[in-house]
């Protein structure tokens, strides 16, 4: 396929320059506080989750072991 020169680069938008951080960090707003409260709740939540998902994972585990030997063992009359 020929290469064509007619195509025209469009250069992206340049990002303003970022203000400097100020030197004392200011009081959070009361939307930041909330923000900050439930995303610590949500970590709460993942990680009492993956605890649930690991014990139910064990658990699965037990079963198939336990099901397992039903099978195994002589059946008595």
């Amino acid at each position: 396929m020929p290469e064509s020169g007619s195509a025209e680069i469009i250069p992206f938008p340049s990002r303003p320059a970022a203000s400097p951080a100020p030197s004392a960090k200011a009081e959070p707003t009361a939307a930041e506080a909330r923000l900050t409260r439930a995303l610590a709740g949500l970590n709460s939540a993942v990680i009492a989750q993956r605890a649930a998902v690991t014990a139910w994972r064990s658990a699965l585990g037990d079963l198939k072991t336990v099901t397992g030997a039903v099978g195994q063992q002589p059946a008595e009359l």
